[in-house]
């Protein structure tokens, strides 16, 4: 292995860049912490390695530098501000943009470095983490369109179709390497569905088109090299036909806790797909699969175990990890349950008939109920937890208490706290600030997200009509849209220039809107 990797400390601080006039030799030795980071935080999240061989790579400089840089990117978060100094050598800031620019300018997708030869395994890892990282620090076109360009390389290089019948090529790696090959695919397959979840755009690749199993072996084992036979389990192309009898839910519960995950993520992409679906060209027969949806939790919730369903670590037979799984596999559960009962189109809801009203009504109490359980199961959420988890999770946080801020907003949910009959909306904001604050340590996105939701919070002074409600809520039909200049935010001001007649006949609202309309604010958050 190369003695030192050089990273160049040309561009300026202000750029977010190393505070010095030299470039950082980075040795053996400061390698050896990164990747320890790396193995420690990002791949329980993502498993790609198997430490040991990767370990006999690095050492017989076998490792790709393109994907050591990335590697050394996304291990760089975890290196605490006070540590950045002995761990470097010197004072930095974010070395992990200089590692992750390196690892692209490096890479084969680098049009300078452009060639004909097949896509390696190798290849897709680094465009995996790549993609990782560019989401993660600014959720906007460039990362969406990059996750499209790492599903497809990862299609070209065949990991879609790893147990394939009379696959060829596949035959002649052991069954070791199949798996790494497996996982691989996975952590594509779920970045590629949270992006375009929260895009709400279309996935890469359908369920349907996909002939590899999903991992037999736990990650921890994975990560030390014990493989586990493949067991040939596929994620079948009906999200909830697993969860329609006892039996197969007991089944896939008996798995490792990655395999139900996986089911809950694919319940949550179809979930996602019909309301998308439903927004552009509505027809009587995705209405029958929506609510074809709609049933699968309300199932699950009286088929599933009363200590699964708790927030509570279990006291035997639950490690941390699995307990850490669990929450995230339940929070999926419910924000998955938020998309299918969140209205999907802006409605004027003052001149729909009474039915349509109550239906509307009761629906996003069904959200704020979920968001409610959310944050009841986030008070069991160890500070620890947000080292080891996919950050997207923070997204849905965001999502989750973006929608409980506007609630509190609602005119209906103000009069209810004045008379005394108010709720725990507010006390359940504390658990979903506090998951997202621990993200934010680690995961830019989480400090972006962290910041709209402090702005929209400086809102809640309004009282809006249940109407004005639904008409910013509807921006939430793609909750991080990677089009717009700032991707990640609830924008109050069309209030202003649509406003109900609600928000007319109140006194302070009126003059604020007066304010606005005559200034032309808000213009200012368009």
């Amino acid at each position: 292995m190369e003695a030192a990797l050089v990273m160049p400390t040309n561009a300026s601080p202000a750029l977010g860049s190393v505070v010095s006039d030299q470039a950082l030799d980075l040795s053996e030795d400061t390698i050896a912490i990164l990747i320890s980071l790396y193995f420690d935080n990002v791949q329980p999240v993502f498993p790609l390695f198997r430490k040991e061989t990767f370990q006999t790579d690095l050492r017989a400089d076998r490792v790709p530098k393109p994907l050591l840089y990335m590697m050394l990117a996304l291990a760089s978060r975890y290196v605490l501000p006070s540590e950045m100094l002995q761990t470097f050598g010197q004072n930095v800031v974010e070395p992990w943009e200089h590692f992750a620019r390196m690892g692209f300018e490096k890479s084969r997708f680098n049009e300078a470095n452009d060639s004909s030869t097949p896509i390696s395994l190798g290849d897709v890892k680094t465009l995996f983490l790549l993609t990782l990282h560019e989401y993660t620090s600014f959720p906007g076109r460039k990362a969406w369109m990059r996750v499209g360009n790492t599903v497809r390389a990862a299609i070209s290089a065949g990991l879609h179709r790893i147990d394939q019948p009379n696959h060829c090529s596949m035959s002649l790696i052991s069954e070791a390497e199949m798996e790494e090959w497996r996982f691989t695919w996975w952590a594509v397959w779920r970045v590629d569905s949270s992006i375009n979840i929260l895009a709400s755009s279309p996935f890469n690749i359908e369920t349907r088109d996909i002939h590899t199993a999903l991992p037999s072996t736990s990650v921890a084992n994975f990560t030390c090299g014990i493989i586990t036979p493949c067991s040939a389990d596929f994620l079948p192309a009906d999200a909830i036909r697993p969860w329609r009898s006892i039996q197969d839910l007991q089944w896939i519960l008996s798995k490792d806790s990655l395999y139900f995950y996986l089911h809950t993520v694919s319940y949550n992409r179809e979930a996602m797909t019909c309301r998308r679906r439903l927004y552009l060209n509505p027809t009587l027969e995705l209405m029958s699969e929506f609510n074809d949806l709609k049933q699968a939790f309300p199932y699950l919730r009286a088929a599933l175990p009363c200590p699964f369903l708790s927030g509570a670590r279990q006291p035997t037979g639950e490690t941390i990890d699995e307990h850490r799984r669990r929450l995230e596999t339940l929070i999926l559960l419910h924000i998955t349950e938020v998309i299918l009962y969140l209205p999907i189109r802006e409605r004027d809801f003052d001149n729909t008939n009474h039915v349509q009203q109550k239906r509307l009504v009761a629906d996003w109490q069904i959200c704020i109920d979920n968001i409610e359980e959310m944050a009841a199961l986030l008070r069991h959420w160890e500070p620890s937890y947000s080292k080891f988890t996919d950050p997207m999770l923070s997204c849905i946080i965001w999502v989750s208490s973006s929608i409980l801020v506007l609630h509190t907003m609602s005119a209906s949910y103000q009069q209810a706290k004045e008379s005394g009959h108010w709720d725990s909306v507010e006390d359940s904001l504390k658990p979903l600030s506090a998951a997202l604050k621990g993200f934010a340590r680690y995961w830019p996105i989480a400090s972006l997200l962290l910041e709209s939701l402090q702005g929209l919070l400086s809102w809640n002074w309004l009282s809006l009509s249940f109407q004005d409600v639904l008409f910013v809520a509807s921006q939430l039909q793609a909750p991080i849209d990677p089009e717009a200049q700032n991707p990640a935010t609830i924008n109050i001001w069309p209030v202003f220039s649509n406003p109900s007649q609600e928000f007319l006949e109140d006194p302070q609202l009126l003059k604020c809107y007066m304010f606005v309309l005559e200034s032309g604010v808000w213009l200012l958050g368009g």
